[in-house]
């Protein structure tokens, strides 16, 4: 009788392991499913090389698994044939940026993709052109002109906010994650300035705004 209750609770055990083991490889699996995040990025006539070197890496010091890919309009007009192939490639992908230095620059090099872009279901955003609908996709405007603010700009602390912002709000889609995390909005900086890396922005735009921060020394 006590060798049948001692071989049940060991049953009971084991069964409770491997209840506990599964339960913990579905856990991981959701979680890391959910980290990964991708983004493709194009570039028009100029490249955006050092920023995207930068984005990577402050991805590396980001809670979530970043995955970018960059492609030039030029590579993709040469290397995919069709608008279905161009639709199947940006659904790879949980955001595609769609880069351009101005609208203009962004209407000669995308507007020939609207066709493309109304079929898929991916998230596009293209760059100093967020009015025209037909090159951007399920993105609200609010969250294109937050977007385009945080990489118009650049410097570390807005690609990695804007990275926060895109894994909170465009792949969760949950505005009330940028909340919870405490996402700071875009730091605008001015078209010239007086630069320091101890000032809170790192640049402030005259000489008034930077004594703000910096009480001048005696005979200073």
């Amino acid at each position: 009788m006590k060798n049948s209750l001692i071989s049940i609770l060991l049953l009971c055990v084991g069964l409770c392991g491997l209840s506990g083991n599964s339960a913990a490889q579905q856990s991981e699996q959701i979680t890391k499913k959910s980290s990964n995040a991708s983004i493709l990025f194009v570039s028009a006539a100029h490249s955006n090389g050092a920023k995207i070197t930068l984005l990577k890496k402050v991805a590396k010091a980001q809670q979530h698994s970043w995955n970018f890919d960059v492609k030039s309009a030029k590579s993709l007009t040469k290397d995919i044939k069709g608008n279905d192939a161009l639709t199947a490639l940006f659904n790879q992908y949980d955001l595609v940026v769609l880069d351009a230095v101005s609208a203009r620059e962004a209407a000669a090099t995308y507007d020939n993709y609207a066709s493309t872009i109304a079929q898929v279901k991916t998230s596009i955003i293209a760059m100093n052109y967020v009015t025209k609908t037909s090159v951007n996709s399920n993105l609200s405007l609010d969250q294109k002109n937050t977007l385009q603010a945080y990489w118009k700009n650049g410097g570390r602390l807005n690609l990695d906010n804007m990275l926060s912002y895109i894994f909170a709000t465009v792949i969760n889609k949950n505005s009330q994650l940028q909340a919870f995390n405490n996402i700071d909005a875009p730091i605008i900086y001015p078209q010239q300035g007086i630069y320091h890396p101890s000032l809170p922005t790192l640049i402030v735009k005259d000489l008034v705004e930077y004594q703000t921060f910096a009480t001048p020394k005696p005979q200073q």
